[in-house]
C-alpha cells in the first residue's frame, strides 16, 4: 500500500517476477483509483507453490504480509481488514501530507502512534515492524523512491516473504531501472534487520559528509569583475539564501560555474549560455507561485 507516483505498482510487478523466477504461481491486482499522483494505491499479490483458482483480490483476514509504504493508506480500515491475525506488518511511519493538508492549514496529520494502532490492534502480539522509511531512503540514497526496495529487503530478512533474496535481486536486474541503487536499497533493508547498528552508523556518516559539503565556503563564479554574469549570480545568490539557506545558494553557484567553465572552453568571448543558466536555474530552484505570493504579502 502506498500513494501514486512512488512505484507501488512497479514494486508489485517486480515481486511477481521474483515469484515466477522461484517457480511459484502468482496473481496480482492493482487498485490505483483515479489518482495518478498522491492518491491511494493498493496492490494485492497471491503467491502459491501450485496452480490455484482463487480470485486476484486478497480477502478479509487472508493477508500474510502487509507492506505499508504510506501510513494513512495502511491504516485505512478498508485495507487493514485484510490482515490475518498472525500476519507480519511492515509499515512506514513517515509523515506524508495529503492534498487536503496542503490546501487547508486546519487539516493536520493524525497522531502517528494512534494511526499505527489501527494496524497493530488486528495482529497477534503486535507483529509489526514500523520505522521512518523516508529517513533511511533519503538519507542513504537521496530519494524516497528507494524506500520500496528497502522495505522488501526488510521483509525478506524477517523471513516474512517466502522468496529467496537471489530471486528478488534477479527481478531487480531484469527490470533494468536504476539497478545498482535498487540492489543496494534492497540489501540495506536486509541490513536493517540483520545489523541495524551498522546501518545507522553508515547513515550517520553519510549525513556528516553532506553537512561538510554544505559548510564549504561559497563558490565564486570566475566571471570578469563587473560583468553581467557576475551581477546576475550575485543578485540571485542572495535571494536563494533568503529563500532557503547557504547550501542552496552554494549548489546554484557551483552549477553556474561548471557551465561558465564549459562555455569558456568553447567560446571564450561569450557568456550568453552562462547568463541564461544563471537566470533560469534560479527560477527552477527558488519558489513556485503560491510561495512567492505568500512571501510578497509578508514583505513590507
Amino acid at each position: 500500500m502506498g500513494i501514486g507516483g512512488t512505484g507501488v505498482v512497479t514494486t508489485s510487478q517486480l515481486l511477481a517476477t521474483a515469484a515466477v523466477l522461484s517457480g511459484r504461481h502468482v496473481r496480482t491486482l492493482d487498485r490505483t483509483g483515479l489518482a495518478q499522483k498522491g492518491g491511494a494505491v493498493v496492490s494485492d499479490l497471491i503467491i502459491e507453490p501450485t496452480p490455484f483458482e482463487l480470485g486476484n483480490s486478497i480477502g478479509d483476514g487472508a493477508c500474510d504480509l502487509y507492506l505499508g509504504y504510506d501510513l494513512l493508506v495502511a491504516a485505512d480500515s478498508h485495507n487493514a481488514v485484510s490482515l490475518a491475525p498472525n500476519a507480519t506488518a511492515i509499515v512506514s511511519t513517515s509523515v506524508v501530507p495529503t492534498g487536503a493538508m496542503v490546501s487547508d492549514v486546519n487539516v493536520t496529520f493524525p497522531e502517528v502512534g494512534a494511526t499505527l494502532e489501527r494496524v497493530t490492534d488486528r495482529l497477534v502480539d503486535g507483529n509489526c515492524v514500523s520505522f521512518h522509511l523516508r529517513h533511511y531512503a533519503e538519507g542513504l540514497f537521496g530519494s524516497e523512491q528507494m524506500g520500496n526496495m528497502f522495505m522488501l529487503g526488510v521483509a525478506v530478512q524477517l523471513g516474512a516473504l517466502s522468496l529467496l533474496p537471489d530471486a528478488v535481486e534477479e527481478a531487480i536486474v531484469l527490470n533494468g531501472v536504476a539497478v545498482k541503487q535498487n540492489l543496494q536499497a534492497f540489501r540495506r533493508g536486509r541490513q536493517f534487520i540483520a545489523d541495524k547498528k551498522a546501518l545507522d552508523a553508515s547513515l550517520k556518516e553519510l549525513k556528516g559528509e553532506q553537512i561538510e559539503k554544505q559548510l564549504l565556503p561559497s563558490a565564486i563564479v570566475n566571471a570578469a569583475s563587473g560583468s553581467e554574469l557576475e551581477r546576475v549570480v550575485a543578485l540571485r545568490r542572495a535571494d536563494l539564501v533568503a529563500y532557503q539557506n547557504e547550501a542552496c545558494a552554494h549548489r546554484y553557484e557551483l552549477f553556474v560555474e561548471e557551465v561558465r567553465a564549459a562555455e569558456a572552453a568553447q567560446a571564450a568571448a561569450s557568456s550568453l549560455l552562462s547568463e541564461t543558466v544563471a537566470k533560469y536555474l534560479y527560477k527552477l530552484m527558488a519558489y513556485k507561485d503560491e510561495y512567492e505570493v505568500a512571501g510578497l504579502h509578508l514583505t513590507p
